[in-house]
């Protein structure tokens, strides 16, 4: 799979109902440190599935390290 089929599937995961009230709720503005522990709690609790918490990872990973147009 090319990167940016890849980064599609993680955005149609992560931008689903569920996913995405999850991340506002669970994650939004948290520190780095924090994610990964969140994510996994999430995963023991049933909250989300392994692959959703890997799309979440993906995309907030991409989101710390990509330069994006305009941003410092």
């Amino acid at each position: 799979m090319k990167k940016a089929e890849l980064l599609k599937e993680c955005f149609n995961i992560f931008k689903t109902q569920k996913v995405s009230k999850w991340y506002t709720e669970n994650l939004e503005s948290k520190s780095q440190s924090e994610t990964l522990k969140s994510l996994e709690k999430a995963v023991v609790k049933n909250e989300l599935t392994i692959y959703e918490a890997l799309a979440i990872a993906l995309i907030v990973g991409i989101q710390w390290y990509e330069k994006f147009e305009g941003v410092p």
